[in-house]
């Protein structure tokens, strides 16, 4: 869905971090917006490259930079 341009809200929990990086890939590409819950299950090295990979089509749901 992500590489249609559309909005869309997932839960990290429920796909591999290469699969999320790949929708943020997408949701760039098609200029959509990806939200992503449950994102603490990874490092922060791995939502820095979330980050880098959706560039600004990113929004993390419930992440806590403590």
């Amino acid at each position: 869905m992500t590489e249609y341009g559309c909005g869309l809200t997932i839960d990290a929990n429920k796909f591999a971090y290469s699969e999320v990086r790949t929708m943020a890939r997408q949701t760039r590409n098609s200029g959509g917006s990806l939200t992503i819950r449950n994102a603490d299950i990874f490092s922060f090295s791995e939502i820095k490259m979330i980050c880098e990979e959706g560039r600004g089509h990113i929004t993390f749901a419930d992440l806590r930079c403590d």
